[in-house]
Formats: C-alpha cells, sequence, structure tokens
C-alpha cells in the first residue's frame, strides 16, 4: 500500500520563517565572528599563545557560520530559496491534478 502525503501550506510557511530566523542568526553571528576576530588579531586585547589559539578557534567558528548561512550558496539559503518555490507553487499544485479535483467534487 502506498505512503499518503499531504503537504500542509501553513505549516510550510511557518517552517520558512524558521529557516529565515536561523539565516539572520547565522549572518549575525558570522559578522559579530567576524568583527571579534579583528579584535584578536590587532593584538590589543590577547596576546601570545592564548592570542594564538583564540583566533585559529575563533577563525574556524567564523568560517562555520560563513559556509553555514552566509551567502546565496549556503545549506540555510538553499532551504529557504527551495521553501519559496514550495509556497509559489503550492496552490497549483492541486489545481492541476484532475484525480484531486474528482475526489474534491465527492464531498
Amino acid at each position: 500500500m502506498g505512503t499518503v502525503f499531504k503537504c500542509d501550506g501553513a505549516v510550510m510557511k511557518s517552517v520558512l520563517g524558521k529557516v529565515e530566523q536561523i539565516q539572520d542568526i547565522l549572518q549575525e553571528t558570522y559578522r559579530a565572528g567576524n568583527s571579534i576576530l579583528g579584535d584578536i588579531q590587532s593584538k590589543t586585547a590577547w596576546t601570545g599563545d592564548a592570542q594564538k589559539t583564540m583566533e585559529a578557534f575563533l577563525d574556524l567558528v567564523v568560517q562555520y557560520h560563513g559556509d553555514l548561512g552566509n551567502g546565496g550558496g549556503t545549506p540555510a539559503a538553499g532551504a529557504a530559496k527551495a521553501l519559496y518555490e514550495l509556497q509559489d507553487n503550492l496552490s497549483g499544485f492541486y489545481d492541476g491534478w484532475e484525480e484531486w479535483q474528482d475526489l474534491q467534487k465527492i464531498h
């Protein structure tokens, strides 16, 4: 027996909103991380081995946040794009489905 799939547009719109929030948070942490990294690299706040260790760690964190959510080719951007496309096409999906229209006539 087949699996029944139903896509609830309102729920998917809510998911889109959460993905957008995640994207915003990742971009903000990316900007903040870059700012802090600049402070550490300027050697005014940190010196010696502690400065080198913190710089290396924070550089990885900034790269990680940049790869996840800062720019058009990131996973968060891809998810948002797919959800936007879903929202654009969801209403027309059922409209062009003849069997679905026949089912709607039953009730």
